[in-house]
């Protein structure tokens, strides 16, 4: 049997393989779809039973293929390190471009308007942040933030409602959309759609995160102000010390993300559950106390 395995998460379909008694006996990676689709995939041929014959992996003779197309090692992912646990999230999921103020959106409200809702009414400004997505930290050196949310956090509405302005503005953008969506995308409309509470109170005592793209041909970090909201196109990471950025952007690290993460195309697809929450840090590391910048 021949099989046309999409690299985005490949492994799982071919764990499943192994598990039920097949073999993968020739395999060649990362291999441009024919078509018109941008697409890579691992061309890969499945033996049901055990193999006696030769194995090839890109051509080369081995004498195993694992589930992850590799040489050597076993079929499961790595499990999830405790010692990772509630340090990586996904930012926010805002659903709603109306709550945005952004002169390249069509649907979001001008920046002047920003700037004269805040001169009127100083008060308006608490609840305006910078909001952060993967363009903002890929393609610009300093970050520029050129975006900026409404953000009423976990208030009701009658707290929202105590910024008038700002919750018109969403009345009229973002309650429309929001109506006939269930559950709580309607009954709390002025809300983000997805909040990333967890995320949110761990990164409250800090002055900075680090984050990093989801989807990206290279996997870089930046530190950004732990006030600013972040979209749901970044990875958030609870942690303010350099060396924490030294770690996540070394070659090993990368090592690991690229092999057990999936791809889109030729970019990568950072998951924090496969990329971070497995990833195997220097004990000495773990021990720190509180995080401070160093």
């Amino acid at each position: 049997m021949v099989l046309f395995i999409c690299n985005q998460g490949k492994n799982g379909g071919l764990r499943y393989i192994y598990e039920n008694g097949g073999t993968i006996y020739n395999a060649q990676k990362r291999v441009q779809w024919i078509g018109l689709a941008a697409v890579v995939v691992s061309i890969v041929h499945v033996y049901k039973g055990e193999y006696q014959g030769v194995k090839l992996l890109d051509g080369r003779e081995v004498d195993l293929i694992s589930a992850f197309l590799f040489h050597t090692g076993g079929n499961e992912n790595p499990a999830v390190l405790l010692a990772n646990a509630d340090k990586s999230f996904i930012g926010s999921y805002v659903l709603g471009m109306g709550f945005t103020f952004d002169d390249s959106n069509s649907d979001a409200t001008p920046i002047a308007e920003m700037h004269r809702l805040i001169e009127k009414n100083p008060k308006n400004q608490e609840r305006i942040f910078p909001y952060i997505g993967g363009e903002e930290v890929n393609s610009s050196s300093t970050h520029t933030r050129d975006r900026y949310v409404i953000n009423f956090g976990e208030m009701n509405e009658d707290e929202a409602k105590q910024y008038p302005a700002l919750y018109t503005i969403l009345k009229e953008k973002v309650y429309p959309e929001r109506k006939n969506k269930p559950g709580s995308y309607s009954r709390q409309w002025w809300l983000f759609g997805r909040r990333n509470q967890e995320g949110n109170k761990a990164i409250a005592p800090l002055e900075r995160v680090l984050v990093c793209s989801l989807h990206s041909a290279h996997l870089s970090f930046a530190f950004l102000p732990a006030s600013s909201v972040f979209s749901h196109a970044l990875g958030v990471f609870a942690d303010q010390r350099s060396s924490f950025f030294c770690i996540l952007q070394s070659r090993t690290h990368e090592i690991w993300v690229r092999f057990f993460c999936s791809t889109i195309g030729d970019g990568l697809r950072y998951t924090p559950s496969d990329g971070f929450q497995t990833f195997p840090f220097p004990a000495p590391f773990l021990k720190t106390g509180k995080p401070t910048p160093t």
